[in-house]
């Protein structure tokens, strides 16, 4: 399982070049990002590769919630190549997937690739390229 983990994570940081994602960070992370027909609210605090934070990602449409969908998020690391990890994000309410978000051990510029899978419409995805400190 971690095998295959790894090997998506390589195979979508490769589809996804660095210099398309959004750049965030350092610290905590807020931002916004329009993705079609949906708004993408991500959030990641205290953003500290030293430490377990909360990974938040809100998903809307036309104002309104998004609930059902199927969210995963791939970590990669861009300064080097030392494979990376994908996890599913739970919906915590409506609209709202939210789960720990693991201590990396390494400061850096780190990739999140959100690959969203609404219940209702089609799949999307949003990169973005932080700059995480120690």
């Amino acid at each position: 399982m971690r095998l295959l983990a790894l090997t998506t994570a390589a195979l979508l940081a490769a589809a996804t070049p660095a210099a398309a994602a959004r750049p965030v960070g350092p610290g905590p992370v807020q931002v916004v990002v329009p993705a079609g027909q949906y708004t993408v609210a991500f959030h990641l605090t205290p953003n500290l590769a030293s430490r377990t934070g909360t990974i938040s990602v809100s998903l809307r449409r036309d104002s309104r919630p998004v609930a059902g969908a199927r969210v995963w998020m791939t970590v990669t690391m861009l300064n080097m190549n030392m494979g990376g990890f994908t996890v599913q994000l739970p919906e915590r309410t409506s609209g709202t997937y939210t789960r720990m978000f693991p201590v990396v051990g390494m400061s850096g510029r780190w990739g999140f690739r959100l690959d969203v899978r609404p219940a209702h419409g089609r799949a999307f995805s949003v990169a973005l390229a932080d700059r995480m400190l120690g």
